[in-house]
C-alpha cells in the first residue's frame, strides 16, 4: 500500500479483534442499508407529503407546511451528537433499538393529529429523534466489520436510501390517493417499526473499556457533581475539535447544506405550478435512482488510494450548487429530468463519503462522535433551508429566487473545503525534508522524532489513548515533548517506551543544526535521554 493510502486508513491502529471484512458483516451491512433506506426514504419524499399536507390543512401556507418535514430533517441531524454519545456509552444495538421505538411512536401518533402544528411534535420531533438514534449506530457499526472495503460498504449502505427514495414516492402517491393522509401514516409506522429489528443485528466487535466503580456510593454531593461533570466530559469527546482539518470539514459541509434539501421538498410543488400535467413525484424517484448509482460508484471509487475523498466531496457540492441554480430556467420536463439525475448522482457522492472521510480524519474510535458533531451542525441549515425557500415562494409567488439562493451555499462550501486539502501534507513533507534519515524503519516502536520551531516532536504511527498534549493529524499522534511535566504526563498516559526524548527545556536553546546532529547520533547509538 502506498504511503498516502496508509496515511488515509487510520483503522490500522485500532484495538480489538481483526476486522473480518465480510462474514456476518454483510448481514450488518444489509441491516444498516435498510435503516438508511427507511429513514432517508421518508425524509427525501417530504415533497410528496408536502402537497398532501397543503390539501389536508387548507389554512396553512407553504412556509408553515414546510416546517413539518424540515423539523424531522433537522432533529434527525441535530440529535446525532446525542446519538453518538449514547452509542459510545451503551453500544450500537441498544441505541438503535431505542431509536426504532421512538420513531414508531411518533409516526403512529401522527395519524391522530387534528392540527398541522401537532405534526411538528409527532412527525418532526419524535420521528426525527428516533431516526437519529437509529441512524448514527448504523454508520458506526460498519467500522467494526469492514476496513479495506469501507468505501464500497458505505456506498451499499447509503444506496438503501436511494432505493427507498425511488419506490416510496410511487407507493405514497398511491396510498394518499386511495386511503388518505392519516391512514398512510399508520402504514408508515409499520415500516418504521422494522428499525427495531435492524438494531438487533448490530453486534459490536470493539468493546468499550469502562472503569470499575469504586466505593460504596456514599461520596459527598460535591464529589458526585464533579464526577457527573467529568463523566459528561469523558463521554463527550471534545478532543476531536483540536484536529484542524476536521474543524474545517465540520464548518464547510454544514454551510454547503443550506440548499441541499430544497429540491427534495419543493420540486413536486414547483412542477405542479409550472407544468400542471407533469408528474412531479416521478422526479423524486429519478433523483433517488441516480443517487443510488452515485453512492455505489463513488463509494467504490473512493477506495482507490489515488483518490482524494475531500476533493471528491467538493466536486459533488459544486455540481449540486450549479444544477440547483439552473432549475428555474429549465422549462421543459425532460430538461428537469436530466437536472435531477445529475443532482441525484452527486448527492449520492456526498452521502457515501461522510463515513469514510470521518474515519480518515479522526480514526475509527473517534468516528462516532465526529459524525455526530458534523450532523448536529448540519441540522441548522437542513432545518432552515426548505422553510426559507417556502417563505421566498410565498413572498414572491415564484420558485425562481428560492432555487437561485439555494444553489449558492454549496458552491461557497466547496471553496471552504479547499482549506482541508491544501493543508494535507505540509507538516509531514516539511519534516521529511529536514530529517530524511528519520524513516519509518529507523524509528523503533513506529515512531519518528524530529525538531520543529516549537521544539522536539515525537511522531507515532499507531494511535494510542488520548493525551492532553496530543494533536491528532490523520492516524498519527503528534506529541510535543519539550516540557518535562507535560512529557511525563504523556508517557504515563500512553505507557510507551521512548527511544529519544528531550526532557530538559534548556536543551531547546541549541541550534537547529546541533539538534539534527545530536538526534541522528542518538538514533545511531540507541541512547535514551532522561
Amino acid at each position: 500500500m502506498s504511503e498516502r493510502a496508509a496515511e488515509r486508513r487510520p483503522s490500522e491502529g485500532r484495538r480489538g479483534p481483526p476486522v473480518p471484512d465480510g462474514g456476518f458483516g454483510w448481514a450488518v451491512c444489509l441491516a444498516s442499508m435498510w435503516t438508511n433506506g427507511t429513514i432517508f426514504g421518508l425524509l427525501n419524499t417530504s415533497g410528496v407529503l408536502f402537497v398532501s399536507l397543503l390539501e389536508s390543512f387548507p389554512g396553512s401556507d407553504a412556509f408553515q407546511t414546510a416546517w413539518v418535514g424540515s423539523t424531522a430533517i433537522g432533529v434527525t441531524f441535530f440529535c446525532s451528537t446525542l446519538a453518538s454519545v449514547l452509542t459510545d456509552q451503551f453500544g450500537c444495538r441498544p441505541t438503535a433499538i431505542a431509536g426504532g421505538v421512538v420513531a414508531f411512536v411518533g409516526m403512529l401518533s401522527s395519524s391522530a393529529v387534528t392540527h398541522l402544528q401537532q405534526l411538528y411534535l409527532t412527525y418532526g420531533v419524535l420521528v426525527g429523534l428516533g431516526s437519529s438514534l437509529a441512524y448514527t449506530p448504523s454508520l458506526v457499526i460498519l467500522g467494526h466489520y469492514f476496513q479495506k472495503r469501507m468505501g464500497l460498504v458505505n456506498g451499499l449502505v447509503t444506496f438503501g436510501s436511494s432505493l427507498f427514495t425511488m419506490v416510496l414516492p410511487i407507493v405514497l402517491k398511491f396510498m394518499l390517493r386511495k386511503i388518505g393522509l392519516f391512514p398512510t401514516f399508520r402504514v408508515l409506522s409499520g415500516l418504521v417499526a422494522t428499525l427495531v429489528l435492524c438494531g438487533c443485528v448490530y453486534t459490536p466487535l470493539i468493546e468499550k473499556q469502562r472503569p470499575r466503580a469504586v466505593g460504596d456510593g456514599t461520596a459527598p454531593v460535591n464529589d458526585r457533581k464533579r464526577t457527573f461533570v467529568e463523566k459528561i466530559k469523558k463521554h463527550l469527546n471534545l478532543g476531536i475539535w483540536r484536529n484542524r482539518r476536521y474543524v474545517i470539514w465540520a464548518i464547510g459541509v454544514p454551510f454547503a447544506l443550506f440548499g441541499y434539501f430544497v429540491p427534495y421538498v419543493h420540486i413536486v410543488n414547483y412542477v405542479r405550478h409550472v407544468m400542471p400535467r407533469a408528474n412531479g413525484a416521478a422526479l423524486v424517484t429519478y433523483m433517488g435512482a441516480a443517487s443510488g448509482v452515485g453512492r455505489l460508484v463513488f463509494g467504490k471509487v473512493s477506495d482507490f488510494a489515488c483518490v482524494n475523498r475531500i476533493m471528491l466531496q467538493q466536486l459533488s457540492f459544486l455540481m449540486i450548487g450549479i444544477v440547483t441554480t439552473l432549475l428555474p430556467v429549465l422549462r421543459h420536463y425532460y430538461a428537469l429530468v436530466c437536472a435531477v439525475l445529475v443532482l441525484g448522482i452527486f448527492d449520492g457522492c456526498f452521502v457515501a463519503l461522510i463515513g469514510p472521510i470521518a474515519f480518515d480524519l479522526v480514526g475509527p474510535e473517534d468516528a462516532s462522535q465526529a459524525i455526530g458533531f458534523l450532523l448536529g451542525l448540519a441540522s441548522v441549515p437542513l432545518t432552515v433551508g426548505p422553510p426559507l425557500a417556502g417563505w421566498i415562494y410565498d413572498y414572491t409567488g415564484s420558485y425562481n429566487a428560492a432555487f437561485f439562493y439555494s444553489g449558492a451555499p454549496p458552491i461557497i462550501g466547496t471553496c471552504i473545503l479547499f482549506l482541508v486539502s491544501l493543508g494535507r501534507f505540509s507538516a509531514e513533507e516539511n519534516v521529511e525534508k529536514q530529517f530524511p534519515f528519520l524513516t519509518e524503519e529507523s524509528a523503533p516502536f513506529h515512531e519518528k522524532i524530529f525538531v520543529t520551531d516549537e521544539g522536539p516532536i515525537c511522531w507515532r504511527f499507531q494511535p494510542q489513548n488520548k493525551c492532553t498534549t496530543c494533536v491528532t493529524n490523520e492516524h498519527y499522534r503528534i506529541y510535543t515533548v519539550g516540557q518535562p511535566n507535560l512529557h511525563h504526563t504523556h508517557r504515563r498516559t500512553h505507557q510507551h517506551t521512548d527511544r529519544v526524548h528531550m526532557a530538559s527545556s534548556s536543551k531547546l536553546q541549541e541550534s537547529q543544526k546541533d539538534k539534527k546532529n545530536r538526534i541522528k547520533s542518538m538514533f545511531d547509538s540507541g541512547t535514551q535521554v532522561t
